[in-house]
């Protein structure tokens, strides 16, 4: 006990003497990302075959080999890559990134930045670079909508739908944009269905979900990924405001959801789809009994795998490159034979992490990207700091917890290190070496697990949220270990999700967010009293001040906020307005000393949010997704990041500001 009082004095004191100098510069952190991971999206170079291009979760990496080796780019900020697409005189690539565009010279060695105007840094989800207009561009962004420019991305305007679709949030949400060539318009796939831009914005055509667009080069027909469906547009009719003049083709077997289309440009009777089941190959024809339009469909048995996005090679008949889970796929004789290729690419995006107090060395993390059916978890095992990985444990039909993020969680308890949890879905008795699903959560799926930090002497109260198939479909469960094992200890009724956080200053009460009414909750689950403390649609993360009793800071639309803040209610933190916010934490033995991860890194306040610097920058790890800190030592931040998971000392940190002030110092 004396040793670990002496443990927490240095923590205390080498965090209270961390100065604000510090966080000007990024802080160097221990740790990586495994080999291999998702790709996003992909472009083929129009004139060299050999070059590719893959947008990751790290970055944009190139090939110059046609895919067997890969090399990350240093694009201006460490921004994962959703998007990629060619201007019309195909010498320049664009990349969607998080809130901005980056932009290639012709020889794709120097990017510049184009700023969208919007808050929280949307993923950028498709560009198209309109050539009927010198300098005009279109950026569509998953949560902030469609952007125009007319001075090449200098200035922006965002097209807003018309007044009956202005409060569906679905709209905002684009998967693809295209312009039709015959017409001019320019339509807009969302989540909400299909829009033409128009006079007044967004105009309504379709209202089913439209994933993906795609012109056909020698007739400039518009054809849509609509479910499992494709539908044209028929160039005789008109489509102002209703569905006349589209057509629907027959539809890919296995009821598969697609999501990007490709034409072969050198044979355009040919349309890849990618799919959440895989890669499909349709050929046109035309029924002879009936004269019209069919595709003969085609599944690629060799790719097991969730396709997002395709490209054809223009100077390279036959040469097709497809983005998936495990890479990017090549198939250099027109789709007869396929191979998969990751070399060089590190994209694994980690959620969440957690270290092993005692084994230093040892980080688990997990990460979750959209499955075939449901999604595709996995938990990795780090024995090396970071810098090596081994798979622990994966399931590619996972329904993660609302809002979307699994957790892990190691029971503190002693004598040892505990048993990890994944969601309290599955337990590791032996830290990420075997994995069991026979754990004490019954009748439902369950979710996020939760310590109770308030009771030291045996950690006895446990919390996880469960989802049940009956009306009303959501409910919490709170459960206490006992001698005897796990028993049911208070349930609460309540649309929502496992966002719960026990009062550090109030034994038996614990914050949460749930619906009816909707918003973040307090609740004494000893004396079963339930209050509404703010009002709110929907959270992303929430944690209360470890020091401030009544201080919450919570996530919102990708923006932080601060209760109460001045005049009482919720505001706004001072974090930048163009950076997202995933995850916020309070450092469990520093008074004042916040950390959030956002878009830019990790960042700091030391004065309880008021004010903020950068602690280690997006360079080094990316967007930051996920903090944790080491229970025997908080000096120590694990982190988990778009670009692996990472280990920080604090301590670490204070030497080197020690070390720089001392050499200015000498200086002067």
């Amino acid at each position: 006990m004396k040793q670990m009082i002496g443990r927490l004095v240095l923590i205390v004191a080498v965090l209270t003497y961390l100065a604000p100098s510090l966080f000007a510069r990024s802080v160097p952190v221990t740790g990586g990302s495994a080999e291999g991971g998702t790709v996003l999206c992909v472009a083929v170079d129009p004139v060299s075959p050999e070059v590719i291009y893959a947008g990751t979760w790290a970055g944009l990496y190139r090939s110059t080999d046609a895919g067997l080796n890969w090399s990350l780019i240093k694009l201006p900020f460490a921004d994962p890559v959703f998007s990629l697409t060619w201007d019309s005189g195909q010498s320049r690539l664009f990349a969607g990134g998080s809130g901005r565009v980056f932009v290639a010279d012709s020889s794709g060695s120097s990017w510049g930045t184009l700023s969208i105007p919007t808050d929280g840094a949307p993923p950028v989800t498709a560009i198209l670079v309109d050539s009927t207009i010198s300098q005009a561009l279109f950026a569509g962004t998953s949560g902030r909508g469609l952007f125009s420019s007319n001075d090449g991305g200098l200035n922006w305007t965002a097209i807003m739908p018309g007044m009956a679709d202005i409060e569906r949030p679905g709209i905002l949400n684009v998967n693809d944009i295209a312009r039709e060539s015959s017409s001019g318009t320019v339509f807009v796939a969302t989540w909400d269905g299909l829009f033409r831009v128009g006079q007044g914005g967004l105009l309504r055509v379709d209202y089913s979900r439209t994933s993906a667009l795609v012109v056909r080069p020698q007739d400039s027909v518009l054809y849509a990924a609509v479910g499992w469906d494709i539908r044209y547009r028929d160039p005789v009719f008109s489509v102002y405001g209703t569905t006349i003049g589209w057509k629907t083709l027959n539809a890919i077997g296995n009821a598969p959801y697609l999501i990007d289309l490709c034409f072969d440009p050198n044979d355009p009777s040919i349309l890849w789809a990618g799919a959440t089941s895989g890669l499909y190959r349709g050929r046109f024809e035309v029924d002879p009994a009936t004269n019209e339009q069919g595709i003969a469909w085609t599944m690629i048995g060799e790719i097991e795998d969730r396709i997002g996005s395709v490209a054809c090679s223009a100077a390279k008949s036959g040469t097709v490159f497809a983005a998936g889970l495990s890479g990017v796929w090549k198939s250099a004789d027109a789709g007869k034979s396929w191979l998969v290729s990751n070399a060089g690419i590190r994209s694994s995006r980690f959620l969440d992490v957690v270290g092993v107090s005692g084994d230093p060395g040892t980080i688990l993390g997990v990460t979750l990207d959209p499955g075939p059916v449901g999604g595709w978890v996995r938990v990795l095992r780090s024995s090396d700091f970071g810098a090596t990985w081994q798979l622990s444990f994966e399931d590619r039909d996972y329904s993660p917890p609302y809002p979307g993020k699994p957790s892990l969680a190691i029971d503190p308890r002693p004598p040892g290190p505990g048993t990890l949890y994944l969601d309290g879905r599955r337990a590791s008795m032996d830290l990420g070496q075997t994995w069991t699903a026979d754990i004490p959560f019954t009748g439902g799926t369950a979710g996020s697990f939760y310590v109770d930090p308030t009771n030291p002497e045996n950690q006895a109260v446990y919390a996880y949220y469960v989802f049940k198939p009956q009306f009303p479909p959501v409910f919490y469960t709170f459960t206490r270990v006992t001698t005897d094992g796990w028993q049911t200890y208070r349930e609460l009724w309540g649309g929502g999700g496992p966002l719960l956080r026990f009062d550090p200053h109030s034994a038996g009460s614990l914050y949460f967010f749930r619906g009816d009414p909707t918003g973040i909750h307090r609740w004494d689950y000893g004396s079963n009293i339930d209050s509404l403390i703010i009002p709110l649609t929907r959270a992303e993360d929430l944690e209360p001040d470890r020091f401030v009793p009544g201080r919450l800071y919570f996530i919102f639309d990708r923006r932080l906020y601060l209760h109460p803040g001045a005049n009482g209610q919720a505001e706004r933190s001072a974090l930048p307005d163009d950076w997202g916010v995933f995850v916020v934490r309070s450092h469990p033995s520093e008074p004042g000393l916040i950390l959030a991860g956002v878009t830019e890194g990790l960042v700091a306040s030391r004065d309880h949010g008021a004010t903020w610097q950068n602690l280690v920058r997006g360079q080094s790890v990316g967007e930051v997704l996920g903090i944790s800190f080491d229970p025997a030592d908080p000096s120590i931040v694990y982190l988990a990041a778009s670009r692996g998971a990472f280990r920080l000392s604090l301590k670490n940190a204070y030497r080197q500001q020690e070390r720089r002030s001392t050499q200015r110092r000498r200086e002067e």
